[in-house]
């Protein structure tokens, strides 16, 4: 038996060939449509890591900077009752001064 190589011949209609050129054509365009919409998408998602990112970054910062203010306030809480008690025996001991005269 002798193969015969495949060939065209004129009952395939010239409509269907166009069909199926068109179709191929729109397999093409459409997946090269997806990868470019995959390749935004990419993008976009990286965009939000690094920014999501920075906001970690930035919310550290700023706990370790409130961190820093707590210990300050704590700091000047304390100065502002030794200041309060040093008025406190100042005023008394005029207080005691006007008294004994």
């Amino acid at each position: 038996m002798a193969r015969e190589s495949w060939h065209l011949d004129k009952r395939i209609p010239i409509a269907i060939i166009g069909i199926i050129l068109v179709q191929s054509g729109s397999i093409i365009w459409g997946a090269a449509k997806l990868d470019s919409r995959v390749e935004v998408t990419e993008n976009t998602l990286a965009a939000r890591a690094s920014k999501g990112l920075e906001t970690l970054t930035q919310t550290a910062q700023n706990t370790n900077d409130i961190s820093g203010l707590k210990v300050e306030v704590t700091s000047l809480k304390e100065a502002i009752r030794r200041i309060d008690a040093n008025t406190q025996v100042i005023a008394d001991r005029i207080y005691n001064d006007k008294k004994n005269r």
